[in-house]
């Protein structure tokens, strides 16, 4: 893995609060935006954008849930959301600052990243169906896909690795807890992100 910088910005001061997140020379830009800070979030010119967003949350058993999804107003959506979704406390969203992120791929990456979080399986995933595959030229998917390793990288610099498979993980003998009961077994260790 390449050696990358990522810059958490806290907007206002807060550790816990709004914060920017920009890689080194690329393109594009998130927000973290606690629930609380939604309307101070939207009143930001630049969220009011074509993008993604991730809404999280977890339910009554302490287990996180997901929603993915694109808009061509973020900032729009993130509103309605706060109107009328009420599991989230969590949302974060990913743009281009050059404004080069068009529908079509917006669409790609929402479907990308929901696929990649029902294949992981590490989170209650709250989108009701698949969207269909959107087509993009091959340049143009190869720009996304480095687009989608970029926010992966920063989702799991900030905590948030439910995109990454259980199975990625080498678990070598020496290393393992088990768990046996009557209808379940379970395989565990220690990393870097806690017991996987």
């Amino acid at each position: 893995m390449q050696k990358q910088t990522v810059k958490i910005f806290l907007v206002d001061g807060n550790p816990t609060g709004l914060r920017s997140l920009e890689l080194f020379n690329w393109n594009g830009k998130g927000y973290v935006i606690p629930r609380d800070r939604t309307d101070d979030a939207v009143k930001r010119d630049e969220i009011d954008t074509q993008g993604i967003y991730i809404l999280i949350g977890e339910n009554e058993e302490g287990k996180m849930q997901i929603y993915v999804g694109e808009s061509e107003s973020l900032s729009s959506r993130l509103k309605s959301h706060h109107k009328n979704k009420d599991f989230w406390e969590v949302a974060i969203c990913f743009f281009s600052k050059d404004a080069n992120l068009n529908k079509a791929h917006v669409k790609f990456l929402e479907e990308m990243l929901i696929k990649e979080a029902k294949k992981a399986g590490r989170v209650i995933l709250e989108n009701g169906t698949l969207p269909q595959q959107t087509k993009l030229s091959e340049s143009e998917e190869s720009e996304i896909l480095i687009f989608a390793e970029n926010i992966k990288l920063i989702l799991a610099t900030i905590g948030y690795t439910f995109l990454k498979e259980t199975s990625e993980y080498e678990l070598e003998d020496s290393d393992i807890y088990i768990c046996d009961g009557p209808d379940a077994h379970a395989r565990g260790k220690y990393t870097t992100e806690g017991m996987v």
